[in-house]
């Protein structure tokens, strides 16, 4: 959890003492208590055609002893080398486990092997062709990369060896939200603005990757907003505050939920919710010396005398994220009593769930799932960037 005003490692020392003791007995409780038995989910077609399945437990495993995290790899060049890590934001990963990593510190996309050696830079920063100022997403696949830079209103093409190939003209993305697609078949998907007349509406375009365009997904619209405190220009969003989460899988169906409930919506492209997958749990209280600590530091910078200790929720959010991985997985991730993600419930393509797994130790950022893996940014025990692999063990599930 971050403020303005703090260091990283003022948020890191202030809030570590807490946290050990009481994630240990968050996991306990979590592996104990919740999700104690199996459960056959009850899966129901309803009038119009959408499919329920409510889920009153884990279908496969209980507590956390099925799937496991086995750290295969820890990459970190080394400070002033090429493939330096300042500050990793985002990652993607090929079918044959090459990876790229957006360093907003750098402001730089670089591309490192399966075995985590760094092999070159994608693009550079500029604005000429094959040059991006930022890049909200990117993807690769089949030997292409795309990269979307919405500043410039341009979506970029290169090979997987680096050489520019093209780039083309998008939308604004000013009050769309999702990330940067590579479908098989050669199309890509962005988020937009699109103008319905009197206002404007997210949504995903696909392109070609000529440039044409495929076909528009409006996202579906929710009349739920996190609260927030405005302070000179800016609005910033109250800490464990609930909010719209989302994910898309490889068949671009668009997953989402409101994280103050226990439901997931999937909807499949150009279509109205085509399922509503309903989950069992409880949301975490925030530990009351964790809460003094956020607040205490809300008071050194911009939010000094708007935030109040009052304004928090006495309770986490039920899931922080979701994510999926190429079997189409649904990964939901829960935090912990210091708000880092602690839990993942994993869900199948179908709605079913199917158990849950305990999160590794560590500051995680920006996870992605592919190839049987797990590939976040991550920082060692100094605090330094570094990017983390680890392969799922499914054991006997």
């Amino acid at each position: 959890m971050r403020f303005p005003g703090n260091t990283r490692a003022e948020d890191r020392i202030a809030v570590r003492s807490v946290a050990q003791t009481a994630l240990v007995c968050f996991l306990l409780a979590s592996s104990n208590i919740a999700h104690a038995q199996l459960s056959t989910p009850v899966i129901t077609t309803l009038p119009g055609g959408r499919v329920q399945v409510k889920n009153a437990g884990p279908s496969k495993w209980t507590g956390t002893n099925g799937w496991k995290f086995v750290l295969e790899r820890t990459i970190q060049p080394a400070d002033g080398s090429p493939g330096m890590l300042e500050r990793p934001a985002q990652i993607a990963v090929a079918k044959d486990g090459q990876m790229l990593v957006y360093d907003g510190g750098r402001g730089e996309l670089l591309q490192f092997a399966a075995d985590g050696q760094f092999l070159r830079k994608i693009g550079s920063k500029g604005q000429g062709p094959g040059e991006y100022e930022f890049l909200l997403g990117f993807d690769t696949r089949d030997g292409v990369i795309v990269g979307y830079e919405p500043n410039l209103r341009r979506l970029i093409t290169w090979k997987s060896d680096g050489s520019y190939v093209r780039q083309f003209a998008t939308p604004s993305s000013n009050c769309g939200s999702g990330p940067t697609l590579l479908e098989a078949g050669g199309t890509v998907v962005i988020p937009a603005c699109i103008n319905k007349g009197e206002s404007f509406r997210g949504a995903m375009v696909r392109f070609s990757l000529t440039g044409q365009v495929k076909d528009t997904m409006l996202l579906p619209l929710t009349n739920r907003t996190a609260p927030g405190w405005k302070a000179g220009s800016g609005l910033y969003t109250i800490p464990f505050s609930p909010g719209v989460e989302y994910a898309y899988d490889s068949q671009s169906r668009y997953i989402h939920g409101w994280s103050g409930t226990y439901s997931l919506f999937v909807a499949n492209h150009l279509t109205d919710t085509a399922r509503v997958i309903q989950l069992p749990g409880s949301a975490q209280p925030v530990p009351s010396r964790f809460l003094d600590s956020v607040y205490e530091r809300s008071q050194r910078g911009v939010l000094k005398g708007i935030a109040k200790r009052s304004d928090y929720p006495a309770f986490f959010p039920l899931f922080t994220a979701l994510r999926t991985d190429e079997l189409d997985n649904i990964w939901i991730i829960r935090p912990g009593p210091d708000s880092r993600p602690a839990l993942l419930d994993v869900v199948d393509r179908d709605g079913r769930f199917l158990g849950s797994v305990a999160f590794p130790p560590g500051i995680t950022r920006a996870p992605v799932w592919r190839n049987g893996r797990m590939y976040r940014a991550s920082e060692d025990a100094d605090g330094l960037p570094v990017v983390q692999v680890f392969r799922i063990d499914r054991g006997k599930y």
